[in-house]
């Protein structure tokens, strides 16, 4: 693992610009300018026709919609969205782009949030793909008000601000065995209530194996 600053000077160099290290463990990294302005338009005009209600992942691995996650959501594979940003975000993840889930483009109107969550649970383990290893969260915009991103364990909010991400760990580390991650209890977040305007966010999920298949063990 790095030090606060080793993670700094990798990361700046990754995105070639500068970074800010929020969190050391769970490393958590805000990327200003990790997209430009246009490629956030191309990514809003997707988020247009983003109308089906955002899901929740429960043991069982079964979807569900409730008032937990109150978004719409929209799915993009990478020949989907601008030329470089996948990449972009595979870099950022020190993982190969064949690891990583779509993108998942979510709008919140007003009142609508995501709630105090981790991105991967155990039950992800016994997937072929394991957990959620890493996550590159991008804001396509910022509402008037609210929105922010809360980790509440380590007292920190992230505005949102167009163009920027933040990318951050999911699981305990060092992680001996991708099939066995525990989740980091401090990595979890939410997304608060959007109190005017709107939010749009892109999100990209790094597994430690590629997704969907998996390696050919036997594993389901």
């Amino acid at each position: 693992s790095r030090t606060r600053a080793e993670a700094a000077l990798f990361y700046a160099a990754a995105l070639g610009g500068p970074v800010e290290v929020l969190s050391e463990r769970p490393l958590i990294v805000k990327l200003p300018n990790f997209a430009s302005p246009a490629e956030c338009a191309s990514l809003r005009r997707r988020a247009v026709r983003a109308t089906t209600r955002s899901t929740v992942v429960s043991v069982d691995d079964a979807k569900a919609e409730n008032d937990y996650r109150t978004s719409r959501t929209r799915w993009l594979d990478d020949a989907s969205v601008p030329p470089g940003l996948s990449e972009r975000a595979a870099a950022i993840a020190e993982l190969p782009l064949e690891n990583a889930e779509k993108w998942q483009v979510a709008a919140y109107e007003p009142g609508a949030e995501y709630r105090l969550h981790t991105d991967t649970i155990p039950a992800f383990n016994e997937l072929a793909p394991g957990g959620r290893h890493a996550t590159v969260l991008l804001y396509l915009d910022a509402p008037d008000a609210g929105g922010a991103t809360v980790f509440p364990a380590l007292g920190l909010a992230v505005a949102p601000e167009p163009g920027t991400a933040i990318y951050f760990r999911n699981a305990v580390e060092p992680v001996s065995d991708p099939f066995a991650m525990d989740p980091h209890p401090d990595a979890a977040h939410a997304g608060a209530p959007v109190r005017a305007g709107a939010k749009t966010i892109a999100t990209k999920w790094f597994h430690p194996v590629p997704f969907p298949d998996g390696p050919d063990d036997g594993r389901s």
